[in-house]
């Protein structure tokens, strides 16, 4: 899976305003850097610029250099890159790198996405079976007086009760495995879902 990494010299790559990396400082880097070569026309500034066996795959685009690859080593090397260019590596989300991930650790990252989705998922069912068991519970004849006794309260209470239970168990284990590694898109989400799994805690 494909990856793109941002050498900019602004808080955010994305940010039209703030110190651009110029088209001058590339061309000299990259004559400079027996590694690089241009793919199209020399006198081109933003071309596409190649990296040993890696073609295609960096390119001057709004005073950034962006580097879409698969292969850790990519990032390594624009890490070299940014530090000629008195710069920093960014990832698409904002991310910092000050070195290149592990191979393990990317792939750790990836199943934060859907710990974190089933974790609010589980959470909101969860809760909405709770709420149901509490209705039901309300409207049963005898709730005023705490007999109870009524023959849906039997059948229909304890699998919502249950069913609920075990959803919002799920979620929280859920949850807790999705806040490390950290991710800024996806963790918020599992933090959301702890959020929810403690609002029943409230009516105990």
């Amino acid at each position: 899976m494909e990856e793109t990494y941002y050498i900019t010299r602004r808080a955010r790559y994305s940010k039209e305003e703030g110190p651009e990396i110029s088209a001058e400082e590339w061309a000299d880097l990259v004559a400079l850097d027996e590694e690089l070569r241009r793919d199209g026309a020399e006198d081109d500034p933003n071309g596409a610029v190649s990296w040993n066996v890696h073609a295609n795959v960096f390119r001057l685009e709004r005073g950034n250099i962006v580097g879409v690859s698969s292969e850790l080593e990519v990032l390594t090397k624009m890490l070299a890159l940014a530090v000629q260019l008195e710069a920093r590596v960014m990832g698409h989300d904002g991310v910092i790198y000050v070195k290149a991930p592990s191979p393990t650790s990317i792939r750790r990252n990836r199943r934060v996405i859907p710990r974190a989705a089933a974790a609010l998922v589980l959470s909101v069912v969860g809760l909405s079976l709770l709420a149901a068991a509490m209705l039901h519970l309300i409207m049963t004849p005898g709730y005023n007086d705490l007999t109870l006794r009524g023959a849906s309260f039997s059948f229909v209470l304890p699998p919502l009760i249950g069913v609920g239970t075990v959803a919002i168990i799920a979620s929280i284990i859920l949850a807790v495995s999705s806040l490390y590694p950290w991710d800024r898109r996806w963790s918020k989400f599992a933090i959301l879902a702890l959020i929810l799994d403690g609002l029943p805690v409230l009516f105990v």
